[in-house]
């Protein structure tokens, strides 16, 4: 547990360091995000502390109890389950500032590159100052309870 812990940590502060590093904000993990959601903090939302004007909260997984057959399929309970979750969280943001921001999860599993699930309800496209985070075509649709997720690929960065 001690190792799964530390695994989404690390994940966490590489996603916020990646999307600093692409969109020129500053981006940081929530700290103890893990343990806050179920202390329901009224002010936490999401994994991902974000500049304001960032029109997403984002949840962050690095996880291994998921594939892209259950994807495909879309039968993919692990993935329903994190979509739950960030829309649960949009929800609270929303009834609390009366703002409303899209949900975003970012999820990878041990030897894959890095993904991007976004709800396709907006006509935001994953885009700050015309900057993409991922790939610009999704190569997955996985439909839900909540509606159609494009999955793509996040782009890589490099860091000096």
């Amino acid at each position: 547990m001690k190792n799964s812990k530390a695994k989404g940590n690390n994940f966490e502060r590489q996603v916020a360091k990646r999307l600093s590093k692409l969109l020129g904000k500053d981006f940081q993990r929530v700290p103890s995000s893990g343990g806050l959601r179920w202390n329901s903090q009224e002010g936490i939302f999401g994994d991902i502390v974000t500049p304001e004007e960032f029109p997403f909260i984002i949840e962050c997984k690095n996880r291994e109890n998921w594939s892209f057959d259950q994807l495909m399929k879309k039968e993919c309970k692990e993935f329903d389950r994190w979509c739950e979750q960030v829309v649960n969280d949009c929800t609270r943001y929303y009834e609390l500032f009366k703002v409303e921001k899209e949900p975003l999860i970012i999820f990878t599993k041990n030897r894959l590159p890095i993904f991007v699930a976004q709800l396709n309800r907006t006509e935001n496209n994953v885009e700050v100052e015309d900057k993409l985070i991922y790939i610009t075509y999704p190569f997955l649709c996985y439909t839900n309870v909540y509606g159609c997720w494009y999955i793509s690929k996040m782009k890589e960065v490099t860091f000096d």
